[in-house]
């Protein structure tokens, strides 16, 4: 990808794989908060579906595994087990809003 802006192909739009294919509000030179603004209504709208979508076939397929696997782990977790993981710091947030503090493996 490239953040160089201006990388248009035919008809004005971006090229596929381009950071302004992403974002094409931020380089479409375009001042109309209000279509941006709609721009960016209808992709939330479409992401939230698609994630929607994508968590009931998950449920679906392998729901009966999920539950199965929460239950291995949290009876695990009352024997004294501890959960290693590593990354995404949306995952220490989860934790830290539950009031848990995650501490380094040493």
């Amino acid at each position: 990808m490239t953040g160089s802006g201006g990388s248009t192909g035919s008809g004005g739009r971006p090229e596929p794989g381009t950071v302004e294919s992403l974002y094409p509000f931020l380089y479409s030179g375009a001042s109309d908060l209000e279509a941006v603004l709609a721009d960016v209504r209808r992709s939330t709208v479409a992401k939230t579906a698609e994630i929607t979508e994508l968590r009931r076939a998950i449920a679906a397929q392998d729901g009966a595994r999920l539950v199965q696997c929460a239950a291995d782990a949290a009876d695990r977790f009352a024997r004294g087990g501890q959960l290693l993981f590593q990354g995404q710091d949306v995952m220490w947030d989860g934790l830290t809003l539950l009031g848990e503090r995650p501490e380094p493996v040493k």
